[in-house]
């Protein structure tokens, strides 16, 4: 069973929905479900059902509803219990959408692997929560920003800046108050090399705050401004001191410490290198302690139990029943470290140990549980990365070593790289002093020869340590962890069957092979609920990657279960489940990028199916760093991939190039809707509006999704009311509109809404600015920044024209923040003539001529139609306050100035 709240109010019963209610039913079932295993008053439900304006007969009323629903539910009807003073929802956590999100959550902030578990939290929604939900829905919805603003800090930890940067625009478009959503965007962009954006995110963060709240941005908040402004680097937050005892294992510590409290064995496993035998050095004073590890027979295990708690058997008694009389009067702690490889023997001699009565307590470490009744099991997670940080610095053999904030980025990344494992993490920092901390990030590729230390035991090398896990699998399991690493990120069970299953890997093993890997730490756990995500530990995957056999046929079986996913998410992202489907998408880039890497010298065909899908995705997420990916593909000849490089150069200001690549895709592959639909957009920016409509009427006829062929009606809206004829353009604008709430899909649906704003525009403002609003909403939540930022020029530009002018100017400061942050050249300048008009509006007459002056001499493409007729009459008005002469030095001041200059120069005029 499964019970939903995350987006609207679902009941789903072995994978098929049961129940959907609405109105009262949804607030009902939603309260219930939200205080799962709880008694809800029935006071409590019918204030929640009803409101303020409850029946006089409120509680028959309620238990009418509470029949109804339980019918609605089907066989789940009985869940819902008659408990006194209530109801209440009987069902297991997992059984809950909320509870998985949440318990994810607490996970990622615990874990080495914070952005595989943030992806499984985040792709739980579904869209935004029901309104009945009330406070609940406001909790959620500020834990889900928080998940992102947590994502986005993983991705900037791992040296991912500038998908960073793209998570993090959207939602500073969406919730410009967050200051660390807008921290965390600057140091973002500032580490993708992008400052100039870092200090506009900056200072529309302060604007929006002045204007709205009356506030000055923190203190943290401005000490980065000024750092930035220094051209100083990124400020990392500095790692503490190391203190005495384990690092950054205090959490670990008292779990242990708990556990042992309340069962007699308690297992700690994880993989090797984790730090299992460090914590339970710590677990107790003057434990009994049994190192495991040099002991190769199992009938060795019960005797050296023995001799490490003094126990000599008596002539004629068996040695496990002494062990077992010790047992009976002993009181204190047995740790059994190194258990893996004897892992039936040890479970007899714990299992006889514990049937005497005893007190004592065991803790044992192992790579998978002893399978004993009664054991507690602690999985032993990664460092994170601060405490790995921590750690690394409190194990560099190097007097003074202080590492400033450029020097702790290179650690962060080499302890990301090496999944916060504690001995990998040692033995890295022990090379400091022979290598630098740059040279050892460079070069982990290489991690197995470089992390070892000389001198002799387990420990000494990583690759040892990882061999005497490998060693211990069976051949089929051996079989299976060579094979997984060929992803990238995680995976689950599905796709894996897809990937590595053969005739001497069946597909039906697959699952009950990951099951054991997961169990002898060689794979990630994937939780209780929902569909499982595993991966390997970057250090594992390096090593199963180095040891594969026949690597390129499972390379490319990946690269083609890839590709038949893009082709599958191209078409739900235009579908009514766009954003489970962008969710999914993102937590596949990794692999995808992966694919694309061995594809591209291997299989170009491939490299294009796989990648062309990407495209649309990328086109509405201004992801210019997916768009590239097109551009081998673009040289092997494929239409939609010129087409992708075009956009690619049309976003950045190159059009005369965009124009001849479209044209060049049409003549390539001219019955592709994709390629069509781009030649129109570039077509449009070029000013060439005849060519513009026949092409996206070509798309709209050639296209079966309802939701492209609303796009492509929405297209021709726009190119018509560019045209100035606000008629036609609103007539088709209309059409769109209208198949794009059918389709039920976001993208079309906050597009035509803008499409059908900018027709009304000047036949009625008013409309169209309601229209602009909820196509903003609509885009923010979806995380579309081309709807997003095309629709604040608009909506900006039209305040400017029939509003007073000056809070319109300042709006115009999130304007350009957006495209300079998007690197969107051509859809800035658009916004930066919108601008012009409205300093000459204001009578800011030499900076709107200095404005137009440089866009005139650094853009490719004039003004036209509409915009082109305003500009021309407000430079004629400003022609003539200035005067001739003054105006002609304005226009030579502002044509000498770059592009970049001005940009920037333009935040500087708007006022605060």
């Amino acid at each position: 069973m499964e019970f939903r709240v995350l987006g609207p109010v679902e009941a789903w019963l072995h994978g098929r929905q049961v129940c959907a209610p609405a109105g009262r039913q949804r607030a009902l079932l939603a309260a219930l479900v939200l205080r799962r295993g709880l008694v809800v008053p029935v006071d409590m439900l019918v204030d929640e059902v009803f409101g303020e304006d409850p029946p006089r007969s409120a509680r028959n009323a309620l238990q009418t509803y509470i029949t109804r629903l339980r019918q609605a539910l089907g066989p789940l009807g009985a869940a819902i219990v008659t408990r006194a003073p209530g109801y209440v929802l009987e069902a297991p956590a997992e059984a809950v959408d909320a509870e998985h999100f949440t318990q994810l959550l607490d996970q990622a902030r615990q874990s080495p692997q914070a952005l595989t578990l943030l992806d499984q939290a985040l792709a739980l929604w579904r869209g935004p929560m029901a309104a009945e939900l009330g406070p609940d829905a406001i909790r959620l919805t500020e834990l889900r920003l928080a998940a992102r603003e947590d994502r986005a800090a993983a991705l900037l930890a791992l040296g991912r800046a500038t998908e960073a940067a793209a998570e993090l625009e959207g939602l500073a478009a969406a919730e410009p108050w967050r200051e660390r959503t807008v921290a965390l965007l600057m140091n973002a962009l500032a580490e993708s090399g992008r400052v100039p954006a870092a200090l506009a995110a900056f200072a529309r963060h302060r604007d929006n705050l002045r204007e709205e709240l009356g506030l000055d941005p923190s203190a943290t908040l401005r000490n980065l401004h000024q750092r930035l402004l220094r051209g100083e680097a990124r400020p990392v937050p500095v790692a503490p001191k190391p203190s005495p005892g384990l690092i950054g294992r205090e959490r670990e510590i008292a779990v242990v410490a708990n556990a042992l409290a309340q069962r007699p064995l308690v297992t700690l496993v994880g993989p090797g290198g984790v730090g299992k035998t460090r914590l339970a050095q710590q677990a107790g004073e003057r434990p009994t302690w049994v190192d495991l590890a040099p002991l190769r027979e199992p009938e060795t295990v019960v005797p050296a139990i023995a001799e490490a708690a003094g126990v000599r058997a008596e002539p004629g008694v068996e040695p496990l029943g002494a062990l077992r009389e010790w047992a009976g009067r002993a009181d204190g702690l047995l740790v059994l470290d190194n258990c893996e490889h004897l892992l039936p023997a040890v479970a007899a001699a714990v299992t006889a140990l514990l049937a005497a009565g005893t007190r004592l307590r065991v803790l044992a470490t192992s790579r998978e549980p002893l399978g004993v009744p009664g054991e507690l099991v602690v999985d032993v997670q990664p460092l994170t990365v601060p405490s790995a940080i921590e750690l690394f610095i409190a194990r560099v053999p190097v007097s003074g070593f202080t590492p400033d904030a450029a020097l702790l980025g290179s650690i962060a990344r080499i302890c990301a790289a090496l999944d916060g494992l504690p001995l990998a993490i040692e033995l890295a920092a022990a090379r400091i002093g022979s290598l630098t901390v740059d040279d050892l990030a460079e070069r982990l590729d290489a991690r197995f020869p470089l992390l070892r230390r000389t001198g002799a035991g387990r420990h000494h090398a990583l690759e040892d340590v990882v061999d005497w896990s490998f060693d211990m699998l069976t051949e089929d399991e051996q079989r299976l962890f060579l094979r997984l690493s060929v992803f990238a990120a995680s995976f689950d069970i599905s796709t894996a069957e897809a990937v590595v299953a053969d005739d001497d890997l069946p597909a039906e093993r697959v699952a009950d092979l990951m099951a054991r890997l997961a169990d002898r730490s060689m794979i990630t756990r994937p939780g209780s609920a929902g569909i499982g995500c595993y991966r390997l530990l970057e250090t594992l995957r390096v090593y199963a990657a180095s040891r594969l056999p026949d690597a390129d046929r499972f390379r490319r079986r990946h690269a083609e279960v890839l590709a038949g996913f893009t082709e599958q998410a191209d078409r739900g992202l235009f579908g009514p489940d766009e954003v489970a489907w962008t969710h999914r998408l993102d937590s596949r880039l990794d692999d995808i990028r992966a694919a694309w890497a061995w594809s591209r010298e291997a299989d170009p065909r491939l490299m294009i199916r796989l990648i062309a899908p990407l495209f649309r995705f990328a086109y509405w997420r201004l992801r210019g760093d997916l768009l590239r990916l097109a551009a081998p593909g673009a040289a092997a000849g494929s239409g939609e991939c010129l087409a992708a490089t075009a956009w690619e150069a049309s976003m950045a200001g190159r059009l005369d190039e965009a124009l001849k690549l479209a044209a060049r895709a049409v003549e390539l592959d001219p019955d592709s809707p994709v390629v069509t639909e781009i030649f129109g957009d570039v077509a449009m920016f070029n000013g060439t509006l005849d060519d513009a409509v026949a092409a996206f009427q070509r798309a709209q006829e050639s296209n079966e999704e309802p939701a492209a062929q609303a796009i492509s009606l929405g297209n021709q809206a726009l190119a018509y009311s560019y045209g100035g004829d606000d008629a036609e353009a609103a007539a088709h604008a209309d059409k769109a509109l209208a198949l794009a709430l059918d389709s039920g899909n976001p993208t079309a649906i906050c597009f035509t809404r803008y499409a059908r704003a900018e027709a009304l525009a000047d036949l009625d403002p008013e409309t169209a600015l309601e229209l602009f609003e909820a196509a903003r909403v609509t885009a923010d939540e979806i995380g579309n920044r081309l709807v997003s930022g095309v629709v604040r020029t608009a909506s900006v530009a039209l305040r400017g024209r029939y509003g007073p002018a000056e809070p319109a100017l300042r709006l115009f400061h999130e304007v350009i923040t957006h495209w300079v942050a998007t690197e969107s050249r051509s859809l800035l300048v658009t916004a930066l003539r919108n601008l012009v008009l409205l300093l000459a509006r204001t009578a800011r007459d030499q900076a709107a001529v200095e404005l137009a002056a440089t866009l005139a001499a650094t853009t490719p493409v004039a003004s036209y139609g509409v915009e082109a007729r305003r500009l021309h009459t407000a430079l004629t008005a400003a022609r003539h306050r200035l005067g001739p002469e003054a105006y002609a030095d304005a226009w030579a001041q502002g044509a000498r100035r770059s592009f970049e200059e001005t940009a920037l120069r333009a935040l500087e005029l708007i006022p605060a």
